[in-house]
């Protein structure tokens, strides 16, 4: 990413370095290795940034940049960039170009699924410049593409070979079970960046819709998404346990059948790298650590969304890891990109 001019200096660097997505990569995919785990690396870092960049830019200026990056996923033409591309675009146009392997239904669809991330900045700049708030479900709604996790998860499918068809990967229990997923992933996510999002004044945020909603407690809301995180864990280990009956109930051939294993693997570690990575790993989310090019806006938050930065709310109070830890999945993930 630096020869593409996206991590330009030393503070950039340290800002990438504190927040250790190469453990993030080698705790969520712990079985891929070489240009594999480096393509997924590389995925990983171009998301993040690009993430960094676009959040809380005006609507104007977003809709621009977010359009020369559809476009080249709609063209599924990795040289189609504008003489003046700026790094991001050349970094997707680099990573596209290494995709073309991928079978042509699979990087049609991967680009779909890139292009309904991009497309949600556009709604969150929206209702980030109205000051607007939505309801919980149809925060849930936007929040379930906005999290990148469908791409992502695509993504490791090819990587470890594992391609289904269609009619499984769409059907209900199947896809409930990838759901699954990205609700867990986004549930951790928003609990452990909430204090930082407070910090930038942005609203979007599981915690603060939850408090806003229901008028309580920070503390209160960030129970709330936590027993959403615990109830989803419950469900995905009640999917994965039936499995079997699924698979029959799809008319799965054998091949299928040991694809869904192998796809319920990967699903199984996403979940405990992602939490594992939140809770360990990356420095992301300190207070002392700000994104690069931000800087703090007045917050617009329900009141009494400071409360549990000083501990003094009952329950998890100013440490919100706590809320979490106990919807471990069991044991630690192996950080090293490779299987222990």
């Amino acid at each position: 990413m630096s020869a593409l001019g996206i991590v330009t200096d030393s503070d950039a660097l340290t800002y990438v370095d504190a927040m250790r997505l190469d453990l993030y990569a080698g705790r969520c995919a712990p079985r891929l290795d070489g240009d594999r785990l480096e393509l997924f690396c590389d995925w990983v870092l171009w998301t993040v940034l690009l993430d960094d960049h676009l959040d809380g830019l005006e609507p104007d200026r977003l809709r621009d940049r977010i359009l020369v990056l559809v476009r080249l996923l709609d063209r599924d033409d990795p040289e189609y960039l504008p003489p003046d591309a700026g790094p991001f675009p050349r970094g997707l146009s680099d990573l596209w170009t290494r995709m073309q392997d991928m079978p042509d239904r699979w990087r049609l669809r991967l680009a779909d699924r890139w292009s309904e991330w991009l497309e949600c900045y556009l709604i969150e700049a929206d209702w980030r410049a109205r000051r607007w708030w939505p309801s919980p479900a149809r925060y849930l709604q936007l929040r379930r593409i906005s999290s990148a996790v469908h791409p992502f998860l695509q993504l490791t499918d090819w990587l470890h070979g594992t391609c289904l068809d269609d009619r499984i990967l769409e059907s209900g229990q199947i896809s409930a079970l990838r759901q699954c997923v990205n609700d867990h992933t986004m549930d951790v996510n928003d609990i452990l960046s909430h204090q930082r999002e407070h910090q930038a004044g942005d609203h979007l945020n599981a915690v603060f819709v939850l408090q806003h909603a229901h008028r309580c407690t920070r503390t209160e809301a960030i129970t709330l998404v936590a027993q959403h995180a615990t109830d989803t864990l419950t469900h995905h280990r009640w999917l994965e346990h039936n499995l079997d009956v699924i698979s029959t109930d799809l008319r799965a051939t054998s091949q299928e059948r040991q694809d869904i294993t192998a796809m319920a693997q990967s699903l199984r570690e996403w979940i405990r790298g992602n939490l594992d990575w939140h809770l360990h790993d990356t420095g992301r989310y300190a207070g002392t650590l700000r994104a690069l090019g931000k800087q703090p806006t007045p917050a617009h938050l329900p009141r009494g969304s400071e409360s549990t930065d000083h501990g003094h709310e009952r329950g998890h109070g100013s440490d919100p890891r706590r809320a979490l830890r106990s919807g471990s999945t069991g044991g630690r993930s192996n950080p090293s990109g490779r299987p222990a």
